[in-house]
């Protein structure tokens, strides 16, 4: 190494240490805090970091020293705890047991490098190579926050009854799909039989959802790349979609639990999050209608779903379909304490999680889950039975119509047809559209009808969720969509919109 270049890593932002922890041991954090540390970095001082590294090692209780306290607040404001999780603001973020024992004995190195970021912030990148090891910390001002405090600080926020949401772009998120958001979180809140208390608490410290633009901001905020994720250290939910039940569930159920566990067997805790709120951009009822044809078809036999390792071994496209119907046949057949119970018997460590295949003996007797089977009306939203004969249609566009029909809408078209009040509110967009057309342009259209041989889909645009969908393919009643001279013919349950479509602007897709 040259002169310049050792000078240039001297003093440059990010100065990479070596900490050598040979005398300390878990129980000497005493010790361990008295250990001299050499440190150089700009904007966080010598003694904040080397004592945030050394109690991090040493799992200390005076971690909470060493935190935000607004942010320690707000990892608390709910009131939710995990068993044997010591700082619930670290979930996500702590060292393996073993790694610290490693640290303190001297086994292992811990290679520690520090940069200076913008209004007094601090990166603190932690390494063990020796088992692959790599942690992030941000600080402000010598004190721990989560990354999404720091990434998403100056964004956007808004406020609902129980929520705040941080918007990465105001165009992409509307009050339509806060408004839904607050009434399925309403139904779920009576569903669990929530007091008026944890309401209340509920409503106080709010369920805290960070919309992001795509999986990139996903990523950026949780070190994860998803569509979507639960942050269990800060009760956090970060999305890309308009109206995410699925995690909101995760949190209201172990907000239900109190002090749950930190895992859950996944056929449970996915099945209970699919059962309630879907999964992936589309309503529950249509994760439901998949899973009745996995399990009727014998494509996916829940049995072999109840060991994790079998679980985590299945496409989650058929795993979660068919586990969800089954969470909800649970919920009939063994009432909610009934399920919560079962749901805490197969919670613990990871370790207990994943050896622990659930018993065929804690389950309601398959004849029971059959006979659910067979109660079961697949694809309730979509039907075909020919076209209305007595009245005309209220809308209709070159040989496209649509027709008012009892409790349903039938539709006779061959195009996309775009549904949404005479008025659209200008400058929104919409994901779902934007994936499906990208060359069209978004107008702010509510609704978004489509029919090809194979399926018929309606998508809600606003909450940017698939709403009904039949799938030929997974049905044991029809081969194809019907068409007469080049028109698809089905009815929709008006149940699937929220207004009567008499009201509104019906149009086909430009272009089309």
């Amino acid at each position: 190494m040259t002169r310049e270049n050792f000078r240039h890593n001297r003093f440059c932002q990010s100065t990479r240490l070596s900490l050598r922890l040979m005398q300390a041991c878990a129980g000497c954090t005493a010790l361990l805090l008295l250990l001299p540390l050499t440190l150089h970095a700009r904007g966080l001082s010598q003694e904040a970091a080397g004592r945030f590294v050394r109690l991090l090692a040493a799992g200390s209780d005076s971690l909470d020293d060493c935190v935000l306290p607004a942010e320690l607040a707000l990892a608390k404001r709910l009131g939710t705890t995990y068993r044997s999780v010591k700082h619930k603001f670290l979930i996500g973020y702590d060292l393996e047991p073993e790694i610290k024992a490693g640290i303190l004995e001297g086994s292992l190195d811990c290679t520690v490098s520090v940069r200076s970021l913008e209004d007094n912030f601090s990166l603190l990148s932690l390494r063990v190579p020796q088992k692959d090891c790599a942690r992030s910390y941000y600080l402000r001002e010598g004190l721990l926050v989560s990354p999404l405090f720091y990434h998403a600080r100056n964004w956007p926020q808004r406020e609902t009854r129980y929520f705040r949401f941080y918007l990465s772009d105001t165009t992409g998120f509307n009050s339509y799909a806060a408004d839904r958001l607050e009434s399925f979180l309403e139904a779920v809140l009576e569903g669990l039989e929530l007091t008026a208390q944890e309401k209340q608490r509920l409503e106080s410290g709010k369920i805290i959802c960070f919309r992001c633009a795509d999986q990139d901001e996903i990523e950026l905020l949780t070190g994860f790349r998803s569509r979507g994720m639960g942050i269990l250290a800060y009760d956090y939910v970060a999305t890309t979609f308009n109206c995410h039940y699925h995690e909101l569930v995760h949190l209201l159920v172990n907000f239900k639990l109190r002090d749950p566990d930190l895992y859950t067997h996944p056929f449970l805790q996915e099945g209970l999050a699919v059962a309630l709120g879907g999964r992936g951009g589309k309503e529950p009822g249509v994760i439901h209608d998949l899973g009745y044809f996995l399990a009727r078809s014998g494509l996916q036999d829940y049995r072999e779903l109840l060991d994790p390792g079998s679980f985590a071994a299945q496409d989650p496209s058929m795993s979660y379909p068919v586990s969800g119907l089954y969470s909800l046949f649970l919920l009939q057949a063994l009432g909610l304490e009934g399920y919560l119970g079962l749901y805490r018997k197969y919670s613990g460590p990871l370790g207990s999680v994943s050896g622990t295949a659930i018993a065929e003996n804690d389950l309601p007797a398959p004849r029971l889950w059959q006979e659910f089977l067979d109660s079961y009306t697949q694809y309730a939203n979509i039907s075909f039975a020919g076209a209305p004969a007595e009245a005309g249609p209220f809308w209709q566009q070159d040989g496209s119509g649509v027709f008012e029909a009892g409790d349903s809408y039938f539709f006779r078209t061959g195009d996309a047809l775009l549904i949404g009040p005479p008025d659209p509110a200008t400058g929104r967009s919409s994901a779902r559209f934007a994936e499906l057309f990208p060359a069209a342009a978004y107008r702010g259209e509510k609704y978004l009808v489509l029919a090809d041989p194979a399926e018929v889909k309606v998508y809600n645009l606003w909450a940017d969720n698939l709403a009904a969908n039949f799938v030929c393919g997974f049905s044991f009643t029809a081969e194809s969509v019907p068409a007469t001279d080049g028109f698809f013919g089905f009815y929709v349950r008006k149940a699937v919109f929220d207004e009567p479509l008499e009201s509104l602007t019906i149009s086909r897709l430009p272009g089309e």
